[in-house]
């Protein structure tokens, strides 16, 4: 991550990708009664044009990549 919060690059297993823009980003905070969901979402552009939308579990630190 940039200093202001920007992620710059997504590592995967093999591939090592750099963010070009930053198209969307948001937080979840739900079913504090239950079990904690915290998240934040940001949906990205990626280097060749492709769109990745992840979300860090706020709880963990852990991040994810949401799939269809």
């Amino acid at each position: 991550m940039s200093p202001d919060g920007e992620l710059m690059y997504v590592v995967r297993t093999d591939e090592h990708l750099p963010v070009e823009t930053t198209l969307d980003s948001w937080q979840l905070d739900d079913e504090w009664w239950r079990q904690r969901i915290s998240r934040r979402y940001v949906e990205i552009m990626v280097a060749g044009g492709k769109r990745m939308l992840l979300f860090e579990d706020l709880v963990t630190g852990e991040w994810f990549e949401q799939t269809p």
